[in-house]
């Protein structure tokens, strides 16, 4: 609400969303309880819509932490010791019932930072959400990811799936400048595995 005196006409104006309406300031003088009154109430209402707009306003606040372990972090320099290293996240008694994808983040020295289990599907496939493999790369700082996933039934082939994710992921990193090394199938059997980057399809 605003209001104001107008010496020239000698009213005082209130505007407000529903209404406007002038009074006569020889009116009112004759009720100074009731000039009071409109004065607080219209303080009340200005102060009242400033903290109605503060709140509408507010918006959550995003953190980002990063606070990596002291320990020793493996090197990778092979598509080996990537699978060696990934496979200890694929529990030896479902590996060969669900399929699970799982992702590597390495620094600049392409040490491991840490790994990540996007998601567990079925016999047949799983879903790996592109923006939650990019989203804690951008938290971890990480440089360059490693993918890999199982398959239960032991075939190392990779799908077309397979195929089409890895470009998919491939191309959406490279615009955070996040490289995508490899991408590893492995399989029940221990040491059995496929690699994109030794296969020359990354």
């Amino acid at each position: 609400m605003m209001q104001y005196i107008s010496l020239l006409s000698k009213e005082v104006v209130r505007y407000d969303s529903l209404f406007f309406v002038p009074f006569k300031v020889k009116t009112l003088c004759k009720y100074p309880y009731f000039l009071t009154a409109l004065l607080y109430t219209a303080m009340y209402l200005r102060v009242f819509n400033f903290v109605l707009m503060e709140n509408l306003l507010t918006i959550s606040e995003i953190t980002v932490q990063y606070r990596p372990k002291k320990a020793t972090r493996p090197k990778i320099t092979t598509s080996y010791e990537a699978m060696t290293i990934a496979r200890q996240f694929f529990p030896a008694d479902t590996i060969e019932l669900q399929e699970r994808f799982v992702v590597m983040y390495l620094n600049r020295a392409n040490r491991v930072i840490g790994i990540y289990p996007v998601s567990v599907g079925g016999i047949t496939g799983t879903v790996a959400d592109i923006r939650l493999v990019l989203a804690v790369a951008l938290k971890c700082a990480a440089t360059s990811i490693i993918m890999a996933h199982n398959h239960p039934s032991g075939k190392l082939t990779p799908s077309r799936t397979d195929m089409e994710l890895t470009r998919r992921i491939k191309e959406a990193a490279s615009y955070m400048d996040v490289k995508v090394i490899d991408h590893l199938i492995l399989s029940p059997e221990t040491g059995d595995y496929y690699s994109f980057g030794d296969e020359d399809c990354i």
